[in-house]
């Protein structure tokens, strides 16, 4: 009785644990993660930037079925503030930014270069001329090597970025799935 048992155990997991297999250790999917989440160090950051650059950069990492390994620091550049989607798919990035006392703020992210406006924030007036921490969160397919960048749109002499150290002013984006 208790072999009859444990043998149709194990015919109806062999028949449910194999499609349970295939997603568990991603034999028969081509599955990728990535992610990348960016800070600007402590300062102010005045006039306009098309892209903000300077960016201190906690992870930047993509893993894939085809890539045999994780592959970090390599699709947000830090330097340019431009980051290239390692694959097609739909990706889900946030901005924000603390608008400087006296100023105003319009931000902005854009896929393939400035212009192809994707999300908008910002402020128009600061409260009593104090500060303000803005944010903004976008859903966006794009595709396999196109771009995306936070851009600082103010032209204003008193429009600045004001980063204090306590991480107001962050860009980070992750893939979320295929097309």
């Amino acid at each position: 009785m208790w072999i009859l048992i444990i043998t149709l155990s194990i015919l109806l997991c062999k028949v449910d644990c194999d499609k349970l297999d295939r997603h568990v250790n991603s034999n028969a999917f081509d599955w990728a993660y990535y992610y990348f989440d960016a800070q600007l160090p402590a300062g102010s950051y005045c006039g306009q930037r098309k892209p903000i650059t300077g960016w201190t950069v906690t992870w930047d990492r993509y893993k894939a079925k085809t890539t045999g390994g994780i592959v970090d620091n390599t699709y947000f550049n830090a330097g340019t503030g431009i980051f290239t989607a390692p694959r097609a798919g739909a990706y889900h990035c946030c901005a924000s930014a603390r608008c400087k006392q006296g100023g105003v703020c319009d931000l902005t992210i854009s896929k393939n270069g400035a212009t192809e406006i994707i999300a908008a924030f910002g402020t128009r007036v600061t409260n009593r001329n104090e500060w303000q921490s803005q944010s903004v969160c976008v859903t966006e397919r794009v595709g396999n090597g196109k771009t995306l960048q936070l851009n600082f749109e103010s032209t204003g002499g008193n429009d600045c970025i004001e980063e204090t150290g306590w991480d107001y002013a962050r860009f980070s984006c992750f893939y979320s799935s295929p097309n």
